[in-house]
């Protein structure tokens, strides 16, 4: 009679050799009666490494990215309550370490800060004010967006990944809240700016011409 059992551990040091690695463990009780079992433990490439602490990533198939590449636009609903907020679309190498990185950053007075962006732009979309009704205190939500051209490069990168952070500093009393994640590819030549947050299917205007308010398309009702 035997059982067999899985587990996940992690993370682990860089500079642990990958492989398969096999040994044999004996367990043995206070009234004296032991058993043994085997143990395989197989040591993958893991995910990227030195980020700061406060944030938590996805990672994306690389064949979204495969040459030619194309327009791509990240955007995210974010209250950085007292302290500051990050999105982040990055790369990384054989080892997790980033390699490129396009970002927008948001801090509690609305000020941003952002990377380059290769082409396209970041920014705010909107902004409006919650009311928390337990502490009765008000922030602000913004939807940031940050756009750029990118192409998976083979012999740079290995891995691609959407990030979103805690940017304030690593001290107690620094909250942010995130919702409505967007990662797009775009839907016509030169767009800038997200398209409208919808968690289901939706339909996306091909005017790509401002609408009668002149703050934004059509494309992005």
């Amino acid at each position: 009679m035997f059982a067999l059992a899985s587990v996940t551990i992690g993370p682990i040091s860089q500079s642990q050799t990958l492989g398969t690695y096999f040994g044999t463990q004996k367990l043995i009780s206070f009234e004296g009666a032991s058993d043994s079992f085997d143990v395989t433990c197989d040591v993958l490439p893991g995910g990227p490494v030195n980020l700061s602490t406060g944030t938590v990533y996805q990672e994306i198939g690389t064949p979204t990215f495969q040459p030619p590449g194309g327009r791509f636009v990240l955007s995210a609903f974010a209250c950085p309550g007292t302290g500051s907020a990050r999105i982040e679309f990055f790369d990384t190498d054989n080892n997790g370490n980033k390699t490129n990185s396009k970002w927008v950053d948001i801090d509690s007075n609305g000020n941003l800060t952002a990377s380059t962006t290769s082409g396209g732009e970041s920014g705010i979309v909107e902004s409006f004010p919650v009311k928390d009704f337990v502490t009765g205190q008000t922030f602000t939500w913004y939807r940031l967006y940050v756009s750029f051209d990118y192409s998976l490069d083979p012999a740079l990168a290995s891995k691609t990944y959407i990030m979103l952070g805690n940017s304030a500093p690593p001290t107690p009393s620094y909250s942010v809240w995130f919702d409505g994640v967007q990662f797009e590819q775009s839907s016509f030549a030169k767009q800038t700016r997200p398209t409208v947050y919808e968690p289901k299917k939706k339909i996306v205007s091909p005017n790509t011409s401002l609408d009668m308010t002149g703050r934004k398309s059509y494309s992005e009702w």
